[in-house]
């Protein structure tokens, strides 16, 4: 069972996901694309490559910082 926070956090990612789409005029093409490259993401097995080099990353460098632990050569 996903607790609690788990789905305040997917519901959270889907609203930045939905101003995305309205920020920048996503069209139906536009978003069927991601969805065909996101597809192509999971049939290729790379999902765990794909989540380290898109998302771990930043949130390993954004811990970093919010504890005050940022190296100068990671600074952006």
């Amino acid at each position: 069972m996903t607790d609690q926070r788990t789905v305040d956090l997917f519901d959270k990612f889907m609203d930045l996901a939905r101003d995305f789409i309205v920020r920048h005029g996503l069209r139906y093409e536009d978003c069927a694309a991601v969805m065909q490259y996101m597809i192509r993401v999971s049939d290729a097995g790379e999902w765990p490559l794909w989540m380290d080099t898109s998302l771990e990353n930043d949130v390993r460098w954004f811990m970093s910082l919010w504890l005050g632990r940022l190296l100068p050569a990671e600074r952006r």
